[in-house]
């Protein structure tokens, strides 16, 4: 069986600098394209930047293992295991998850459809008691 793979992203605020400081260098290459009539070296070296932030910023990800659950971050050489058994409390929030693991919580951001496909992949390794809906009202 192959596992799938589910896209995250971090707290809100992390992703929006992180995207916005992508789309400047988006924005910066496309500027100096538009200064020159012909090819400009300089312009699609910062443009290869930009697809390099964009390819990092996609590398986060849920993979699904028989015994624990793998998150990829951001930076390629981070990895971490958090097993099935070491976590206390799947908090399901309106645009995202938060895991309560060895006292510590993991918060991560995802869309919709992701977010529903995992946990329902989630469901079939972990007992329906950890999951509990939580609502993010700020007026409370």
């Amino acid at each position: 069986m192959k596992n799938r793979k589910y896209r995250w992203q971090p707290e809100l605020a992390v992703s929006i600098i992180y995207w916005s400081l992508t789309m400047i260098v988006l924005f910066y290459s496309l500027t100096l394209s538009l200064e020159n009539t012909r090819p400009y070296w300089k312009s699609n070296l910062v443009m290869v930047f930009f697809f390099v932030c964009v390819i990092i910023g996609c590398l986060r990800r849920f993979v699904l293992f028989k015994d624990y659950l793998l998150i990829f971050y951001a930076r390629f050489w981070k990895k971490q295991k958090l097993y099935y058994a070491n976590i206390t409390r799947i908090a399901i929030l309106p645009n995202g998850i938060e895991f309560l693991y060895l006292g510590e919580e993991y918060s991560f951001l995802m869309r919709k459809k992701t977010k529903k496909a995992f946990l329902n992949e989630l469901k079939t390794y972990l007992p329906a008691e950890k999951f509990v809906t939580k609502d993010t009202n700020l007026f409370e």
